[in-house]
Formats: C-alpha cells, structure tokens, sequence
C-alpha cells in the first residue's frame, strides 16, 4: 500500500477529531493548517441545500404560507437595496430542533454547536423507493449497510438518500398526495431511528423529502423519538446523489433564531476528491 496522501492524512485527522472524543486525537497546532488547507483548497463543496423562494413546496399545514418578499428599498429610490421576507419555520431546506414536538425540548439557538460539524453518512434507499413510494427504512437495511461498508461513526449525522429531491420542483409530485388527501413519501422507520440514534449515537438526522417520518405517518414516531434524544433532525436536502457513502464532512448552518422550534439552514458537505 503506497504512502497516504496529505488530503487523506487531513480528511483521518479531522473525521477521527469529529468522532473521537479523546484528548490525543485534538488537532495539534501543526496539523490544523494541514485540515484547513486540505478543506478550504483541496475538497469539492457539495451543497445540499435547495434555494429558498415562493415555489418551494411544504406541507398543508394550516397556517403556513410559501415565502412572501416585500421590497422595502430600492437603489433609485434609498441608494440602497433591503426586502422584507416572512416563511413558516419548516419551510425550504430546514432544521427541526427538539422544541419542534416538545414545549421543554431545546430549540434552535440552545442546539450545542459541536454538532453542526460532523461526519456524515449516506444510506441509499433510492431502489426500495421506486418501488414503494412509501416505504420507510428498516433496521435490517442499516445493519446491511454496515456489512458492506463498516460500522456506522460514532457520533454521525445520517443521511438517507431517497431520489425525491428530484421532484422537489413540483409541489404536486413532492407532496405525492393520493385521492384521500394523504402524503406519500419515504421516511425513516422508527425501528432504524431508535439503532441510529441509541447504538451508534446519531446527532442528527437528514433526508431529501418533507419529513423524517414517512408522509403516512400520523403521529410522527421518529420526530417525537429525536426530541425526546435532543437531537435535530435535517428536512428538504438536495443532491445527495453527490456524495459519498462515508468520508465526508458535513456542516449545518442555521439561523440562530431564539425560541424556534426549526428554521432554514445552510448545509454543505466537503467531499474528498
């Protein structure tokens, strides 16, 4: 086996600092010129979040109305450029903090920052999916994805790769809605969620649809299982199909916005090449 590559020493160094808490696995001041170097010139940046406009699809939620802009200033009129925007807290690409499904869970602004950089995770459930839009995956699935690629990082964040991003351009067929007004799409099971979030320690989850749960679910099992863990959870993501399986490092980017139980987010991923 040939000498690794300094892109491969920094990518260990920096995922094995995320996952390991141990004091001799912190970043010398020798090696973080080499991590950041390796991040910021020498990895793609995948960015895994949709743009945020009027057309974004979201669930029928009383209440919630698509993202509304008003132009407050103008260049020919103030010399300056402001708009004024208003959009429900689950909306767009968006983190669901605890407060989301319990009033004493942790909202937004409390979630710990360690866990906004982390490993990440890819489990690809895109084949169950074109033959079942509503299938939620199974333990026995993770457990496979293990046997083929190694045991799951501590400490992680959990992306499932479902293909619905693709129709994230359309309301009708993200919603997926049948002829009794139900939502159908893919989600987490709740038997998978417990072993992430249990056995491997999962700080949060994330998905390319509207929702961990799957869109059948009435009482939203998984939601109500990572606020009870106080982890969050990641919604609407775009082009996972561009990541790895593992190896890659992930960051979320939320608006620190006090008492929310979500709000839209910024996530990327730096991607060895």
């Amino acid at each position: 086996m040939g000498k690794p590559t300094g892109l491969a020493v920094a990518f260990s160094c920096c995922l094995g600092f995320l996952s390991c808490r141990s004091p001799e696995r912190i970043p010398t001041p020798a090696t973080l010129p080499l991590i950041l170097h390796t991040l910021l010139d020498r990895c793609e940046v995948v960015d895994l979040t949709h743009g945020l406009n009027e057309a974004n699809p979201y669930l029928p939620v009383d209440g919630y109305h698509p993202l509304r802009v008003e132009v407050v200033e103008t260049m020919e009129e103030n010399k300056r450029n402001a708009r004024i925007y208003s959009v429900p807290e689950h909306y767009g690409t968006h983190l669901d903090a605890p407060r989301h499904m319990r009033d004493e869970g942790l909202g937004v602004a409390a979630l710990p920052l360690s866990q906004f950089v982390r490993q990440g995770i890819v489990i690809d459930m895109r084949a169950q999916v074109l033959e079942n839009p509503d299938h939620a995956l199974t333990l026995e699935e993770v457990l496979r994805w293990e046997r083929k690629n190694g045991k799951i990082p501590d400490e992680c964040i959990v992306l499932l790769r479902t293909g619905w991003a693709s129709r994230f351009g359309s309301g009708e067929l993200y919603l997926n809605a049948d002829s009794s007004s139900r939502l159908r799409f893919p989600g987490f099971g709740l038997e998978a969620a417990r072993f992430l979030l249990e056995e491997r320690g999962a700080v949060a989850l994330g998905i390319d649809t509207l929702g961990v749960d799957p869109g059948l679910s009435k009482d939203f099992p998984v939601h109500r299982l990572g606020a009870d863990a106080g982890i969050y959870f990641l919604e609407n993501l775009a082009r996972l199909s561009e990541l790895p399986t593992r190896e890659f490092l992930l960051v979320v980017a939320p608006t620190k916005l006090e008492q929310a139980s979500g709000v839209q987010v910024r996530v990327f991923a730096f991607v060895g090449n």
